[in-house]
């Protein structure tokens, strides 16, 4: 007797749990741009102008905004300035990569046909790997000594160097570390989801002489195979909601 699995899982389900990590990541911004709200800048003039450029920046939303605009500063404020707006940005554009990456789930849903498999297959592993690359970026930007090394490539004085860490760093230094455990384990979870839908594509790649499809439906011809893959797809489910629960 033929039975059946529709291999699809409800829509949105997977794009919901990996664009969880999302609003982990997100949790970022917090760290970042609470850099803002120092009141120790007293050199008139260019450290008003770095204040003003800051608070301004404060503004902005990590993973939308632009924040390598024009510099307002000169000499070595200009390169504290300068270093920050470059960082903020990376920054952002890694945040941005992970919301892209994220949005892309909802084009590999449901089931598909045998000789589109691989390609699906391909498609899933890209986009782990965007996904695995951008979190380590904002993993490694959520450091204390990742930051601080920053300025060290400008080679400006003490007295600029220690501004820099202030604006940057000051008080944060508990947060960011809490954050960077956050993301590396949001991090974990995400790639497990991602290797539990990529075994359910390499068990259907492995019995393809078990199932057809039929009506946008897997249907299975052998009761093990049905049930081995129901598994798979079961684990893969109860990943995504257990993300869910953790956002």
């Amino acid at each position: 007797m033929k039975e059946k699995k529709d291999e699809k899982i409800e829509k949105g389900t997977n794009k919901k749990a990996i664009g969880g990590i999302i609003a982990i990541v997100v949790i970022a911004v917090i760290a970042v741009v609470g850099y803002v709200g120092f009141n120790a800048y007293q050199d008139f003039n260019q450290r008003a102008k770095l204040k003003e450029e800051l608070t301004t920046l404060s503004k902005k939303t990590l993973g939308k905004d632009d924040f390598n605009t024009e510099i307002k500063t000169s000499g070595d404020y200009s390169k504290v300035e300068k270093t920050v707006k470059d960082y903020l940005q990376r920054y952002s554009d890694a945040i941005k990569s992970v919301t892209n990456e994220s949005a892309k789930i909802a084009n590999v849903q449901g089931a598909v046909a045998k000789d589109k498999l691989e390609e699906r297959k391909g498609e899933v592993q890209q986009i782990k790997t965007n996904i695995e690359g951008s979190i380590n970026t904002l993993i490694d930007m959520s450091t204390e000594e990742n930051i601080k090394k920053e300025i060290e490539k400008e080679k400006v004085s003490a007295k600029y160097v220690d501004l820099y860490n202030e604006v940057m760093i000051g008080s944060l230094s508990n947060k960011l570390a809490k954050e960077k455990e956050s993301m590396s384990n949001a991090k974990d979870k995400v790639m497990e989801l991602f290797d539990k839908l990529i075994e359910s594509y390499d068990y259907l790649l492995q019995h393809k002489d078990s199932w057809e499809l039929e009506n946008n439906q897997i249907m299975f011809s052998n009761s093990t195979h049905l049930r081995e893959y129901n598994k798979i797809i079961q684990e893969l489910q109860t990943k995504a909601r257990l993300l869910t629960l953790t956002r």
